[in-house]
């Protein structure tokens, strides 16, 4: 059986250090200046900011939307400068490429530093679709950026396994109705994945594609 595999990318290709803290405290403080209140309870995501503004500020949404993408990229960059390939990525990649697997990444981070930062790593080859943060109109964890690269790879979600080292991976990936895979780095805090690997090499094996 051929997989169709998406990965995420900062955290789980790449490790990077990405200052969402920092991110997120610009993002709101650029949208108070503008005289819009984020809900704390939307302050966990970016994506649940975009989505807050989208539904409360109409209007403004496009304007506001392009001006917090700009912030981010800044923040993007800072990551691609910090990070380094994960152990095993490029092992995994070439076993699933060795047996015809189709690739994808979904990311939150804009296409020019997700490029860049796979491209610095020798990995952008390996992958036949990069869906980013400019191509969606809601950012993970909701689920339109894993269905637009099962879309764009033609393939049906349930035929399609998402890998990621974080919660909004998982959500995405379960709402997409993906199978997810977790890569732990860390306790995850909501979501429920079909499997867990401590390293991507063990991917291979988790698919039965080696013994």
């Amino acid at each position: 059986m051929t997989f169709t595999v998406l990965f995420d990318m900062d955290g789980t290709l790449v490790t990077s250090v990405y200052p969402f803290e920092d991110a997120m405290a610009e993002t709101l403080s650029f949208l108070k200046s503008e005289g819009v209140e984020v809900p704390i309870e939307n302050t966990g995501s970016i994506a649940f900011v975009l989505e807050h503004l989208r539904k409360e500020c109409a209007e403004r949404y496009t304007k506001l939307r392009s001006v917090i993408h700009s912030i981010l990229e800044k923040y993007d960059e800072q990551a691609n400068a910090s990070s380094e390939i994960r152990d095993g990525a490029l092992e995994a990649l070439s076993v699933l490429k060795s047996f015809g697997c189709k690739l994808g990444v979904v990311s939150n981070s804009c296409r020019r530093v997700v490029l860049k930062t796979l491209s610095k790593h020798s990995l952008l080859g390996f992958f036949d679709v990069v869906v980013t943060r400019e191509e969606c109109e809601r950012l993970k964890p909701f689920p339109d950026p894993v269905l637009s690269a099962c879309q764009r790879l033609n393939v049906k979600p349930s035929r399609a396994i998402f890998v990621g080292d974080s919660w909004v991976d998982v959500v995405a990936g379960n709402s997409a109705r993906v199978k997810t895979v977790y890569l732990e780095v860390r306790p995850l805090k909501s979501g429920k994945p079909w499997a867990k690997i401590s390293s991507l090499s063990e991917l291979p094996l988790v698919l039965n594609l080696v013994s």
